[in-house]
């Protein structure tokens, strides 16, 4: 024997009469068999009570593609291959200049080097004795000419 669970149904009175006949007021019986089952949700961890249940993951959903016109896809192609050229333009044109300064800044280091060896003032030793007399550190910073 199934098990029977009574379901109140609405219905609309008759415009005729006012009294309400037994049909109309009984409970229709439907068996739990053929009910729709339905998912037993307790609290959710987060007590978010009003957020809905997933049902389906985003990366499920299929989305179509819009396809593009050839003419508009060739026209965006070129569009792109003329702002990669220009962006190569200046990556180049700014590696030029850095080896530019690069190239000056070499230039002006070796002229400062040759005038201060051309401004500094020496002296010459000449005698062998003053060189054994000074200390190692004293003849480290001895230079030759």
């Amino acid at each position: 024997m199934a098990r029977t669970r009574t379901r109140a149904t609405k219905s609309t009175p008759p415009a005729s009469s006012s009294k309400k006949s037994k049909t109309e007021t009984a409970a229709t019986t439907v068996p739990l068999a053929k009910q729709a089952p339905t998912s037993v949700r307790g609290q959710a961890k987060s007590n978010r009570f009003w957020k809905q249940p997933v049902t389906a993951r985003a990366s499920s959903m299929v989305q179509s593609k819009q396809r593009k016109v050839w003419a508009k896809k060739l026209a965006a192609r070129e569009q792109q291959k003329r702002l990669d050229q220009q962006v190569a333009e200046l990556r180049a044109e700014t590696q030029q200049q850095k080896e530019e300064l690069k190239a000056r800044r070499k230039v002006e280091h070796e002229r400062k080097q040759a005038n201060q060896k051309k401004s500094k003032v020496t002296q010459l030793i000449t005698n062998a004795a003053t060189l054994k007399r000074m200390s190692r550190k004293q003849r480290r910073q001895l230079e030759r000419i």
